[in-house]
């Protein structure tokens, strides 16, 4: 996939969404140091995923961060 997109690194960002576990330790699974994903969600979110609640201040700020924090 990175090879196609011509990237070393891919985000995911899930917006919106009330996880289930499933999607959870799915997403848990599938990331690794090229991969990294984040949900904007009010469920708790534990590491190595990311986790933003909707009503954050600066959201979009704290995305770009985030984003920029992975290299």
């Amino acid at each position: 996939m990175r090879n196609r997109l011509n990237t070393d690194k891919i985000a995911l960002i899930f917006c919106d969404i009330n996880p289930p576990p499933e999607l959870i330790k799915f997403c848990q699974q599938l990331q690794n140091d090229w991969l990294k994903i984040a949900l904007i969600t009010d469920t708790p979110i534990a590491s190595p995923l990311n986790g933003f609640p909707p009503q954050q201040d600066n959201l979009l700020g704290v995305v770009q961060t985030w984003l920029k924090e992975l290299g």
